[in-house]
C-alpha cells in the first residue's frame, strides 16, 4: 500500500494573527463554507487514519508471526519483564518504526485559533479563549473590526467638527496635534454649555445626592442644607451634545 497522505486544510493562513484583519473583513457565508470544508476534510482524514492503523497492524502481525515461529524475541518485555536487548531496540528502530512511518498518525483535527492580541490600522483585535473555532473567531474579530472602524470614523468626524468649532469661536489650535485639538475644543465647548445652561445661581434638583435636602445652587460648594459637597459633572462630546448632572463628593 502506498504511504498514507492526509488531506490538508485550505485557507489555514486565516488563523494566523497577522491575517486576522483579512478574516474580519470577509463575508460570513464564505467563512462558514471554509469551516464546513474543514469538517469534511477531518472526516476523510479520520477514515484514512482508521485504514492506516488497520493496514499497519496487518503487516506487523505477519512479521510478528514469522518471528514468533522462529522464536526470535521482538517485544520489549516478555511475560517475565526481561530487560530489552540490543536486537529488540534494532527491531523497533529499523522494522517497526519504518513500517509505522508508512502509516503516519493523524492527530491534528479541525484547526482552531489561539489567544493573542494584535493591532492593525489602529484597531485592536484579540482572541481570549483557546481553542476558538474559525467561525467563533470570525464573529468576534468581525465585531471588533466593525466597532474599531466606527470609532475611527467618529474620531475623524469629531476632529473635523472640532476644527470647525475652533475656527468659528476664535480658538488658537495652531501647532497642536489632533488629540490636543479635540481636547482643547471639548473643554471650551463644555464650558460654554455650562455657561449657557447652568449659570451661577441656578437651582438644581438633587436626586439621591443628599438625604437631608434635594436642591443645590450652581456656584455653591454645598447643597442647600450644607450636608454634601456638590459639583456638576458633564458628559458627551461636540458631536452628540452634552449632558450635565449634579454629583456629591
Amino acid at each position: 500500500m502506498d504511504k498514507i497522505v492526509y488531506k490538508k486544510f485550505p485557507n489555514m493562513s486565516l488563523l494566523k494573527s497577522e491575517n486576522w484583519h483579512k478574516l474580519a473583513q470577509m463575508d460570513r457565508d464564505e467563512v462558514v463554507n471554509i469551516y464546513n470544508e474543514w469538517i469534511e476534510i477531518d472526516k476523510e482524514n479520520m477514515k484514512l487514519k482508521a485504514i492506516a492503523r488497520e493496514k499497519e497492524q496487518e503487516i506487523l502481525k505477519d512479521i510478528y508471526e514469522v518471528l514468533e515461529k522462529h522464536k526470535i524475541p521482538f517485544r520489549k518485555y516478555g511475560r517475565n519483564i526481561v530487560k530489552p536487548t540490543g536486537y529488540i531496540a534494532w527491531f523497533n528502530k529499523n522494522i517497526k518504526m519504518v513500517i509505522s512511518n508508512r502509516f503516519p498518525y493523524y492527530s491534528q483535527g479541525i484547526p482552531n485559533m489561539h489567544p493573542k492580541t494584535v493591532i492593525k490600522d489602529d484597531i485592536k483585535l484579540d482572541i481570549t479563549c483557546s481553542p476558538t473555532t474559525l467561525i467563533e473567531g470570525y464573529d468576534r474579530l468581525s465585531n471588533q473590526y466593525k466597532n474599531g472602524q466606527s470609532k475611527k470614523y467618529a474620531k475623524n468626524k469629531l476632529f473635523i467638527e472640532s476644527v470647525k468649532y475652533a475656527t468659528e469661536n476664535g480658538i488658537d489650535i495652531e501647532d497642536y496635534d489632533e488629540k490636543s485639538i479635540i481636547q482643547i475644543v471639548d473643554n471650551h465647548a463644555k464650558g460654554k454649555f455650562l455657561e449657557d445652561n447652568y449659570p451661577d445661581g441656578t437651582e438644581v434638583y438633587l436626586k439621591h445626592v443628599c438625604y437631608e435636602c434635594n436642591t443645590w445652587v450652581v456656584g455653591e460648594r454645598r447643597c442647600s442644607c450644607g450636608n454634601r459637597r456638590v459639583r456638576l459633572e458633564v458628559e458627551g462630546n461636540l458631536l452628540d451634545g452634552y449632558l450635565a448632572y449634579p454629583e456629591g463628593y
